[in-house]
């Protein structure tokens, strides 16, 4: 009965951990969602299965056969869409951004074009749907594809340096 009881309390695979697991599970839904948004070559988050034992290693299947164990094995790209997506699930599965602003500061380096376009309409569908309240994001790509519902200010030593179409509606004081 002892061990029965242990077993259903122990933190690698008891009741307390199924919990976990579904939890870590929701935010991978959350974040594959967002990784196929932005990444255009067929990649997801493995879910993780409840009689498992707990590990917290997150897979990533790449193009649909290819499972990846280790992290730092993927493209710095890669990396940079994984650690957002589980990021940003995990502060939109939490409630966080409904009461604090969501600060990105260059996340798009090593994306390509097209990914950066990806990225930005992401980030703006977040925002048209109220899941991201505030974006302070700092970024040269994101202003050339225009975000909706946002304010762009683009400042530089001498203050307001782009087009003022792009700041059409900021208010800067």
């Amino acid at each position: 009965l002892y061990d029965a009881i242990a077993d259903g309390l122990s933190p690698s695979k008891g009741l307390p951990c199924i919990y976990l697991v579904r939890f870590i599970n929701r935010l991978i839904m959350r974040a594959n969602k967002i990784i196929s948004h932005v990444w255009m070559y067929g990649m997801e988050l493995v879910y993780l299965k409840e009689d498992d034992e707990l590990d917290f290693n997150i897979q990533v299947r790449i193009r649909g056969n290819t499972t990846v164990k280790d992290l730092s094995t993927l493209s710095m790209g890669q990396q940079t869409i994984v650690n957002l997506a589980m990021t940003l699930a995990l502060c939109i599965e939490r409630g966080l951004l409904d009461w604090m602003a969501l600060r990105l500061d260059e996340v798009d380096g090593p994306l390509t074009d097209e990914h950066r376009t990806r990225l930005v309409c992401m980030l703006s569908d977040l925002i048209d749907k109220n899941d991201i309240k505030q974006l302070f994001l700092v970024n040269h790509f994101a202003m050339q594809t225009g975000m909706s519902k946002c304010a762009n200010v683009c400042l530089g030593v001498e203050g307001i340096i782009a087009p003022d179409s792009y700041n059409e509606h900021a208010i800067v004081e």
